[in-house]
């Protein structure tokens, strides 16, 4: 087969024409179009990196604020918890105080009326005793309570031992030898002198004697000088009833602030 160069050159030169062609108007624009393409999408994905950087620094700085925020959150939740505790205990301290404060009031005002009811309980029977006393001593006897009352107080000092006067002695010395006699009733002058005679002799023959008459002094005698005195009454006996009238006030009361009880030691009764 004889091969015809000039078709074969022609066919060789249109070829090469096709080829430039197809680069020149087909793939020249399509690595044209990659090429923007690409970097389009390498500029996208910069662009995406960069969005992604922010939002995570954007992230990192979000939480380091809310952190630091939970750690303000906490230590101010922390020092208001203890402000309150720190509150409580002061008014639970005051509250405390301030009802020992009434207790000790309410106390003090029943001590004071406990006084009072004991004393008043205590003239009252002391006026009876008195009473009765001498009218029984008047009827057997033929004599005066108050008599008898002298009768035993000029022995008793008369016969109280050195030892037993000499505070006496040292404070009549050192109060310009003043004394007073104290009694619940007149003391008839015969008394008297029996009284200023013992004083005497006995505790200072300066001693300037007054006689005081004292209603209030149960049923007795007392010699005073300015910070002592020697004295005899019914005091001594009466201590008793007034400890007992006392602990029966105290029962009472302990029975009305306790209906519990007072319930219990009526059924303790009732069986």
């Amino acid at each position: 087969m004889e091969i015809n160069w000039v078709t074969f050159i022609a066919q060789i030169v249109n070829f090469l024409i096709l080829l430039f062609l197809l680069w020149r108007f087909l793939y020249h624009p399509i690595l044209k179009a990659m090429k923007a393409r690409e970097n389009k999408i390498a500029s996208s994905l910069d662009d995406a990196r960069q969005t992604r950087e922010k939002a995570q620094k954007e992230i990192e700085e979000y939480t380091s604020k809310k952190k630091e925020l939970d750690d303000m959150r906490e230590e101010l939740a922390a020092r208001i918890r203890q402000e309150v505790e720190a509150t409580r205990r002061e008014l639970m301290k005051k509250a405390r105080e301030d009802l020992e404060a009434a207790h000790q009031r309410w106390m003090k005002s029943l001590a004071e009326k406990e006084k009072a009811f004991l004393g008043e309980v205590r003239k009252k029977t002391t006026r009876q005793v008195y009473e009765i006393s001498r009218r029984a001593l008047q009827s057997l006897a033929d004599t005066s309570l108050e008599q008898s009352i002298l009768s035993m107080f000029l022995r008793r000092f008369q016969d109280m031992p050195d030892q037993k006067l000499k505070p006496m002695k040292d404070s009549v010395s050192q109060s310009d030898n003043k004394i007073m006699i104290l009694s619940s009733f007149e003391i008839p002058e015969p008394n008297r002198q029996k009284i200023l005679k013992i004083i005497s002799s006995r505790i200072s023959s300066k001693a300037r004697t007054e006689f005081i008459l004292q209603p209030d002094l149960i049923c007795g005698v007392k010699i005073k000088s300015e910070d002592r005195e020697i004295s005899w009454s019914l005091d001594a006996y009466l201590e008793t009833l007034e400890q007992s009238l006392g602990e029966a006030f105290d029962e009472e009361l302990r029975r009305e602030h306790n209906p519990e009880k007072q319930t219990d030691d009526k059924q303790e009764e009732n069986q």
